[in-house]
């Protein structure tokens, strides 16, 4: 079910004219990945593939680094225009819901500034 704020970013983004697509991928999917989860919203129809691929690809350089973690990744993702990411630190408990609100919020942020 979702909640009032979760209506409230759907219904900005219908303002908008686009119509968003969640994906949620964890460490179960993505071995590599330093996070629990990672939480991807796109307007752009790419899909679940491409997206694993890119991720995976960026969390394989991400362990290279020795911080920032999820800075690092977010500032990756957005050099290849995904700008709705929200991301599970290993010490928090993963929530679809929790993540799939701050994604869109993210993304909403982006089509606003635009």
């Amino acid at each position: 079910m979702k909640s009032k704020i979760e209506k409230k970013l759907d219904g900005e983004f219908e303002k908008f004219g686009v119509k968003p697509k969640i994906y949620h991928f964890t460490v179960d999917d993505i071995p590599c990945l330093p996070f629990k989860a990672v939480s991807v919203i796109t307007i752009d129809g790419r899909s679940w593939k491409r997206l694993y691929e890119i991720i995976e690809e960026s969390s394989r350089f991400l362990l290279k680094c020795t911080h920032s973690y999820a800075t690092e990744m977010i500032s990756m993702l957005q050099e290849k225009n995904i700008y709705g990411v929200a991301i599970c630190d290993p010490r928090d408990q993963f929530n679809r819901k929790y993540g799939r609100i701050k994604a869109k919020g993210r993304l909403l942020q982006y089509l606003k500034s635009c």
